[in-house]
C-alpha cells in the first residue's frame, strides 16, 4: 500500500495549505506496513518555507499508536488553478 500512503500525503499536503499548489518534492520514509484493517491517521503541520520560498507541509501517518510513514512534501504554486 505504499502507493496509498504517497497519495495520503499528497492531499494532507493540499489541504493544509488551503491554496491550489502542485507538489514538486517529497522526502519519506517508509517505517512500518500499513494495514488495510486499521484505522490509520493523517496529521499535517506546516513547515518553514525552502530556500526558492516554496510550501512546505510535513505529513506522518500513524496506525495502532505508532508512526508508519512520514512525508516532507514540498508545493509550488500554482495559480493557473485559481
Amino acid at each position: 500500500p505504499g502507493m496509498l500512503l504517497l497519495e495520503a500525503a499528497r492531499q494532507a499536503a493540499h489541504a493544509a495549505t488551503g491554496r491550489p499548489s502542485a507538489v514538486v518534492g517529497m522526502e519519506t520514509e517508509f517505517l512500518r506496513y500499513a494495514e488495510f484493517d486499521a484505522p490509520c491517521w493523517v496529521w499535517a503541520d506546516r513547515l518553514p518555507g525552502d530556500p526558492q520560498g516554496r510550501r512546505r507541509v510535513l505529513v506522518t501517518l500513524e496506525q495502532n499508536g505508532r508512526r508508519i510513514f512520514s512525508a516532507d512534501v514540498t508545493l509550488e504554486a500554482a495559480p493557473d488553478l485559481m
